[in-house]
Order: C-alpha cells, then sequence, then structure tokens
C-alpha cells in the first residue's frame, strides 16, 4: 500500500491550485547579444562624445534662470573659456549689455513653451575680452528627465557680421557718393540753365537776344508750312537813336531801350516772341497772324510809343512788316522782306507802319539796307548783343 502523498510534494496540485510555471531559462544566444548592444551603445555615445567636443558649434545647457549646467568643450576653440570656467555661471553675465534683455525675452519665451525652439542673435564676450557675434538656436527640454534644460546650440559669425557690416559701409558711402553726384549734376544742369538763359537773353532789356530769335524764326516758319497757318514778323526801329545817345548819353539812351522793351512785352500776346535783335532794333514774331492783325499790332505800338513819356525828349519807332508767302520756308527770306519793309519806312518820314506786301518791286530791289545805326552804339548791352551775333 502507497503512503498518502505530502502536501510539499511539487509534483502535486490541490484541487483548485494551478501547476507553478518554472522559468524558461534564457536563449543561449542572449548574452552575446546584449554585449553586441553595449557595445554599440559604448560606440555611439563616443562618436557623439567626439562630434560635441570637435564641432564648430557650441552647445550650452542653461537652467531656467540662464545658468550654464553644461558646456561642451568646443567653447574654448570659439570664446577662449574652458568648460569649467562657465560652468555655474549665469550665461547672461557674457552678454552684451545693448543685447541682455533682448536674450531674456528669448529664454523667458523659450521656456514658457516647452519644446519650442527659438533662435536669437547676439553678443557674447570672449576671454580676451572681445565681442564675438553669435547666433543661437534654443530648445526648451526643461520638460524632458533626461536633460532638464534649456539646450542653446551657438555659431560663431563675427566674421559674417563683420562682412555684411563692410557691404552695409561700402553701400552707405556708394549711396553717399551717388547722392552727391545727383546733387551735383543738379547744380550743374541748373547752371547749365543758366548759361544758356543767359546765352539767349539781352542782359540789359531782360528780352530774348539774335541768337534766340534766330533759332525761334525757324521753328515758327516750319510749324506754320506744316500746318498752312498765318505768321508775320515785325522788326520796329527806334528813330533818330544815334542822336539822342550823342546829345543825352549812353545811359539816358539805355534807359530809352529799357522803356521800349517794357512796352513792347506788355502789348504783345503771350504766343508772341519779342527779342531785342541788336542795338535800337527790336523784333516781333506773331504766330497764326496775318497781314491785317500784323500791322494792326505795329500801329497799336507805334501809337502806343508816340504817346510814352519820355526821360529827356520824344522818341518814335519805325516799323517794317512782312508776313509767310507761300514759297517762304525759311525764316531769314521773311526777316528780309520785313527789313526791306522797315528800310522803307525809315527813308520815308520815320514813325510809321510799312508793310512789305505794300511795296512795288522796284522798290524791294532798291531796299539795300545800309548799316544799322546800331554799329554806332557803344553802350556795354549792344556790345554784349554783338558778342552775341557773332558767336
Amino acid at each position: 500500500m502507497k503512503n498518502p502523498a505530502s502536501p510539499h510534494d511539487s509534483n502535486l496540485s490541490t484541487p483548485h491550485e494551478k501547476p507553478a510555471l518554472t522559468p524558461a531559462a534564457p536563449p543561449l544566444a542572449s548574452a552575446p547579444i546584449h554585449a553586441a548592444a553595449s557595445g554599440a551603445y559604448r560606440e555611439t555615445g563616443e562618436q557623439f562624445r567626439l562630434l560635441i567636443e570637435n564641432g564648430t558649434d557650441v552647445i550650452s545647457i542653461l537652467e531656467s534662470d540662464a545658468t550654464i549646467r553644461y558646456q561642451s568643450p568646443s567653447v574654448q576653440r570659439v570664446l577662449g573659456f574652458s568648460p569649467a570656467e562657465l560652468q555655474g555661471r549665469n550665461a547672461l553675465e557674457f552678454v552684451h549689455p545693448d543685447d541682455v534683455l533682448h536674450v531674456q525675452q528669448r529664454i523667458r519665451s523659450g521656456v514658457a513653451q516647452p519644446g519650442v525652439s527659438f533662435p536669437v542673435t547676439y553678443r557674447f564676450r570672449h576671454k580676451d575680452g572681445s565681442w564675438r557675434h553669435l547666433e543661437s538656436v534654443g530648445n526648451n527640454l526643461l520638460h524632458d528627465p533626461q536633460i532638464a534644460g534649456v539646450v542653446i546650440n551657438s555659431r560663431d559669425i563675427s566674421e559674417r557680421v563683420a562682412y555684411e557690416q563692410q557691404i552695409f559701409e561700402q553701400h552707405t558711402k556708394l549711396a553717399e557718393s551717388n547722392r552727391r553726384l545727383e546733387a551735383a549734376n543738379a547744380q550743374l544742369q541748373t547752371a547749365n540753365a543758366r548759361l544758356a538763359m543767359l546765352a539767349e537773353t539781352d542782359n540789359l532789356t531782360g528780352l530774348k537776344n539774335q541768337r534766340a530769335f534766330a533759332w525761334r524764326i525757324e521753328q515758327e516758319v516750319q510749324r506754320a508750312t506744316r500746318y498752312g497757318t498765318a505768321l508775320s514778323l515785325i522788326i520796329a526801329d527806334i528813330d533818330k537813336f544815334k542822336a539822342l545817345n550823342d546829345s543825352f548819353g549812353h545811359l539816358a539812351g539805355d534807359r530809352v531801350l529799357e522803356i521800349v522793351a517794357d512796352v513792347l512785352q506788355k502789348q504783345v500776346r503771350k504766343i508772341d516772341f519779342v527779342a531785342r535783335y541788336g542795338g535800337e532794333e527790336f523784333v516781333i514774331i506773331m504766330p497764326s497772324t496775318g497781314p491785317i492783325g500784323a500791322i494792326a499790332l505795329a500801329e497799336s505800338l507805334r501809337a502806343s510809343f508816340e504817346k510814352t513819356q519820355w526821360p529827356e525828349r520824344a522818341v518814335t519807332l519805325s516799323f517794317g512788316v512782312a508776313s509767310l508767302l507761300p514759297d517762304q520756308v525759311e525764316g531769314e527770306a521773311l526777316f528780309t522782306e520785313a527789313d526791306r519793309a522797315l528800310y522803307h519806312a525809315k527813308s520815308h518820314g520815320r514813325n510809321c507802319v510799312v508793310h512789305s506786301a505794300s511795296l512795288r518791286p522796284d522798290e524791294k530791289q532798291s531796299a539795300h539796307v545800309p548799316p544799322r545805326e546800331s554799329s554806332a552804339r557803344h553802350d556795354s548791352s549792344t556790345r554784349i548783343a554783338a558778342g552775341d551775333s557773332a558767336a
């Protein structure tokens, strides 16, 4: 008869008791796998260490108050400090005073946003006392128990900043040079415009001079020919002007010239062109005006001068008028016609108006105009006008 089973017999179990599970032995290959993983981890760690120590970037881990908890060895190559000299110090101590507030704000903003990266550019003091420009990217890993800090990856951009500053200064100098050049060009244009105006202006009367008239008459003849419009020219000459100069002096003669110029300017139209041709002669170009209108203006001017109060003695003017003919295509031809009419007026009593159309062919042929009385003038304004003419 068999003995009753012992309650401590391991091969037995009570009616409601599950058999105990014996832990399986680990596979034979587990030990080599763990060894390989451990070796790979050590190799990766060593590679990471070498990367941090020899990289161009500086890696820092800051507390939330900017205290440096970790500093990569590369800081000595970039900023001159050993890691030990910076660890435990507040990073803001080394930031340029003008950049501290900006960096503080960026760190606070980053601390308030876990897992969010934030860029910041600032100046950091080198161990030699100089300032280096750093471009950093911060990443808030305070929530990560393995890091528990703000990781800052910094790069020295001092050379880039210096280069950009050099380019900026060069651009600034170039812009200033361009501004000065533009100002000089503007002054030159103003001076040239002034010279051009003086070259075409009679300095005594302020009217346009012979040079300006010569250009304008050709333009008006071309325009009238092109569009088939009327055009007339008046030449006015002060009667016995040489005798007035001889009797009362050249200053009195100059005053008479100024009065004549003033009256002419006040009585012509805006589209008319008035100039002092030389000496005591004046010319009026009248666009869109035929013989009747031109004669009417000349007669009105003649009457006005007859009534003018003169400083020394009464002064009258003679007028020669010509209107453009279909076969005339140059200003010189129109001027010659007006000049012949003026000669006829001067040789037939003066103080009158003569239109070239009223001259007989034989009168035109005989109207060889002698040198003007202005050739005997010796006032300064006449000499300058003669110089303009020669030019």
